[in-house]
């Protein structure tokens, strides 16, 4: 494109971009108010069958802490290798 067209063709593209922008901002306020309802438009019933177990045979559970050992060691950083080197040569 030469830069007369990108020029001619720079406000119809904001334009669609601007107009895009509202219409999203737009549907998502309106999904937003429909969802926001107290009481959904269903309601599902769900039946459980499996008895309640009793206190005593439920498992305690313990969470021990974990254990991280890091092995290994990073490589030098520029700044570790200017130090290293301005060191040596002030002790050589």
């Amino acid at each position: 494109m030469q830069r007369t067209d990108a020029a001619k063709w720079f406000w119809p593209f904001l334009g669609v971009a601007a107009l895009a922008a509202t219409i999203v901002i737009g549907l998502s306020a309106y999904v937003q108010s429909k969802a926001m309802r107290g009481e959904p438009d269903f309601r599902m019933v769900v039946a459980v069958s499996a008895p309640a177990p009793h206190v005593e045979q439920r498992t305690a559970v313990t969470i021990e802490p974990s254990r991280i050992e890091v092995v290994g060691m990073r490589s030098p950083s520029i700044v570790d290798r200017v130090g290293a080197l301005l060191s040596g040569k002030l002790r050589g």
